[in-house]
């Protein structure tokens, strides 16, 4: 796959003398044509800076950075890239067909068919029913679906997107994840961030970690299912099950070691028993906090 973007070296500080901070440490990224990457941190990583940078929003102190093949200060470089920002809004007194409309005519997009378009776009976000109601008066949630209905309404050869799921209630965040895998599916090229560790687990290729404007960790997320020994079992069953943990309900618990999983799952379904998940033990929140963990046990935080 060829790379899409690719960052070499970048250094980033803020402030002077004293005060100066120094936000990012030569970041090394790279993100390939089809691949969707995850990245990650807690508050003040350097997520956001990255992602200006990226833009050229913001300019690095030192190193380079290419979109398609060509230097991101170019404009041509950011064509067919669709952006949301960590703190999106919009005009209040705009519309949400009217803000998607705008968009389209920023990407210099022309359509024949352009409300129907841009009202599909809307609905499957969830928000058809008040395309034409000013944003003004609207939640945090119903914002972010309308911002992010805006960037699929350009069908965007790369996404990036800075904390999607914010503000959203367990249903929008569920229809915005299916969104973004259905994205992947097809093709897009995508750079997320999110605090929302098990969706971001359930849409990416890959995982990058920066912690203190520094890259801990870059690891496929395939890799951290097959990596640990240990599974969390989880199963419905009428009748008690010896050396499992009851849980709500019918539902029980145990933790198994890899090579007794398979031999289990079948004793299991002989007794009546529904598997009802085989979760690994290795996910990307043990990954991520032993990762961070060990950067400050190193003496660099």
């Amino acid at each position: 796959m060829s790379t899409v973007l690719q960052l070499e070296n970048i250094c980033k500080s803020f402030g002077q003398g004293r005060k100066k901070t120094e936000a990012l440490k030569s970041i090394d990224l790279q993100v390939s044509e089809g691949e969707v990457c995850g990245f990650i941190g807690g508050n003040g990583a350097g997520k956001s800076t990255t992602i200006k940078i990226i833009l050229d929003l913001v300019r690095p102190d030192r190193g380079v950075v290419t979109l398609y093949g060509q230097d991101s200060a170019s404009p041509n470089s950011r064509r067919g890239l669709a952006y949301l920002p960590e703190k999106a809004t919009a005009n209040g007194l705009l519309t949400p067909l009217e803000i998607l409309r705008l968009n389209l005519s920023l990407h210099d997009i022309k359509r024949t068919d352009e409300i129907s378009h841009c009202m599909n776009w809307l609905d499957r976000f969830g928000i058809a029913s008040v395309a034409s109601k000013r944003i003004g008066g609207f939640s945090k949630g119903m914002m972010q679906r309308t911002l992010l209905a805006q960037c699929f309404a350009v069908e965007p050869r790369m996404l990036i997107l800075d904390e999607p799921l914010s503000g959203l209630d367990p249903q929008g965040r569920r229809l915005v994840v299916d969104l973004l895998q259905e994205f992947r599916s097809a093709g897009g090229t995508m750079l997320f961030t999110s605090h929302v560790l098990h969706d971001v687990e359930s849409v990416a290729d890959r995982v990058v970690v920066i912690d203190q404007g520094e890259i801990i960790a870059n690891r496929s997320c395939q890799s951290l299912w097959h990596e640990g020994d240990k599974f969390v079992l989880m199963v419905w069953s009428a009748k008690p099950l010896e050396s499992y943990q009851a849980k709500t309900g019918d539902y029980y618990q145990r933790e198994i070691n890899r090579a007794e999983l398979g031999a289990e799952i079948t004793r299991l379904e002989n007794l009546g028993a529904v598997i009802v998940s085989a979760q690994p033990v290795q996910n990307l929140e043990s990954m991520f906090f032993s990762s961070t963990e060990k950067k400050a046990s190193d003496g660099t935080q």
